[in-house]
């Protein structure tokens, strides 16, 4: 009996990391209305375009790797800062699911993997924290990882983002390192180092951050650590996994030009994850029972895996207060400590879970507010943006179909039009394509049609796609630093009377203009 108990314990705890596992994905599928429209796949985000225009073009057989963009900041294009591993983790992904060919979604293969590639890294995130301690709680870090609002937005259905697969990396990463701190092992050190080295690759700004911090902390919990044989092995498999990473995608740090640092700064107030996030959003994201953490860490600081994880944690929070984007991180490494602070109380361990069940009432009324938000407001909100997206992309179809070249649009719509259209736009989604969201910016801003015409011209543009100017006007003054002007470009092209002869359509979101 004895042997059969260890046997059953595994089973049980297989059984319930599976369940654990299956709730993150359908949690990370809560916005699927939002996604699967009359048929259709969309993406929730205008990067998200960007990066599927990528796969398609290594689906296509355009390239293994992809390190210029024509289809952003026409005709000069960018040099991408984005790499290869996501693309080919979609298309890989897209070979699964084109099998089935009686589907409803038939011919929208590489749409589908894209769209489910969040859900499936949020899944592998969970696996990967739950196997963190040898002790049961760390399923309730996993239940964590599975329900946190801001990790779930980071890995949704409909989000194909760089951040996912980061999430996944260091969660697999934070989780080897914290067991090499009860004892370090080559397999394990080798393996933390290729996963560093990966997430690297991915991005060499928040991975790079964090394994700087990662070392501050080591050096805090434990000094020797830097002595050990093992830990050397994996650094050394770090650097030769980023070494080959540099060979196949190219060195990708390139500083902003003087003129365009101070635009920069402008663009970022434009940008939600840029900017920072107050105190009750991080309570709605970790819950109550995060005000407990630096207590019931600093409590057992004699033990190295509580400073390690309270210097982590420190880092984490300064960096969210800063900027948004790093609220996933701090998530994951609270996630890690959850095991740590129930053993803060060890001997009633009960009340350790009533306390963590009870913080939880923050993050309740945040998914409450999620799924639950059915005012007329909000839900009218919804519909007119479903209806501007079936607008936009039956208008990008249709000059694609048309062939009708290059084009210019708001920056957040450029890069969903020249994925369905396949034409290549003056504007972009990411900070490499500045001059080409600055030129427009001026076009919308231009006091008349003489005064932008020259932009287009000198950008090649064939034609301009309007947008409200209620929403194109004052984005664009704040990215040129100047008050909105009272009469502009952009308000000429929205009030235009339009041909008598064209049919007239009930919901009217966008004008699409031929320039001479």
């Amino acid at each position: 009996m004895d042997s059969i108990a260890p046997v059953v314990r595994k089973f049980t705890f297989i059984v319930l990391l599976c369940c654990i596992a299956a709730l993150a994905f359908a949690v990370r599928c809560h916005r699927v209305r939002d996604v699967f429209i009359d048929g259709k796949i969309y993406f929730l985000d205008a990067d998200c375009y960007s990066r599927m225009t990528r796969a398609r073009m290594v689906s296509e057989g355009s390239a293994w790797t992809i390190r210029h963009h024509d289809f952003e900041n026409w005709p000069q294009g960018i040099t991408a800062h984005t790499t290869a591993p996501l693309d080919w983790l979609i298309v890989a992904l897209s070979k699964v699911c084109g099998r089935g060919d009686g589907s409803v979604l038939h011919g929208q293969a590489l749409d589908l993997a894209g769209a489910l590639i969040g859900p499936l890294l949020g899944m592998l995130a969970c696996a990967f924290v739950a196997l963190s301690h040898r002790s049961w709680w760390t399923l309730a870090a996993a239940g964590f990882v599975a329900v946190s609002p801001i990790l779930v937005h980071g890995t949704s259905i409909g989000r194909p983002d760089h951040q996912a697969l980061l999430i996944a990396l260091i969660a697999a990463a934070f989780a080897l390192e914290l067991r090499m701190l009860e004892k370090a092992t080559r397999g394990a050190a080798i393996g933390a180092g290729m996963l560093w080295g990966i997430a690297l690759w991915v991005s060499l700004y928040e991975p790079l951050v964090l394994f700087a911090a990662l070392l501050v902390a080591l050096a805090v919990a434990r000094p020797t650590a830097f002595r050990e044989r093992e830990r050397w092995w994996g650094w050394a498999a770090l650097l030769a996994v980023f070494g080959l990473s540099v060979l196949i995608d190219g060195w990708r740090v390139a500083l902003p030009a003087p003129e365009l640092r101070e635009a920069f700064a402008r663009w970022k107030l434009t940008i939600g994850e840029l900017n920072g996030a107050n105190f009750t959003a991080i309570l709605r994201w970790l819950g109550a029972a995060c005000l407990l953490a630096p207590l019931a860490l600093g409590v057992q600081w004699r033990r190295p895996e509580a400073r390690w994880l309270l210097c982590l944690l420190a880092a984490t929070f300064a960096l969210t207060c800063w900027q948004l984007r790093w609220g996933y991180f701090l998530a994951l490494i609270f996630a890690l400590a959850l095991p740590t602070l129930v053993e803060a109380l060890r001997r009633h361990r009960w009340i350790a879970g009533v306390a963590l069940l009870a913080g939880l009432w923050p993050m309740a009324r945040e998914w409450e507010t999620a799924l639950f938000a059915d005012d007329l407001r909000t839900v009218r909100a919804k519909s007119v943006r479903i209806l501007e997206m079936k607008t936009l992309r039956a208008i990008a179809e249709a000059q694609g179909e048309r062939r009708a070249g290059p084009f210019l649009a708001p920056w957040w719509l450029s890069p969903s039009v020249a994925y369905w259209s396949r034409q290549p736009g003056v504007a972009g989604s990411s900070h490499q394509s500045l001059p080409g969201i600055l030129d427009a910016a001026r076009v919308w801003l231009a006091p008349d049609e003489a005064a932008a015409l020259p932009i287009l011209h000198a950008r090649r543009v064939a034609w301009v796609l309007a947008d409200s100017p209620e929403r194109t006007v004052p984005t664009s003054a704040t990215l040129l630093g100047v008050p909105p002007p009272d009469r502009t470009f952009a308000h000429d092209l929205a009030t235009a009377p339009r041909d008598p002869a064209l049919p007239r359509q009930e919901h009217e979101f966008f004008k699409v203009w031929r320039v001479p």
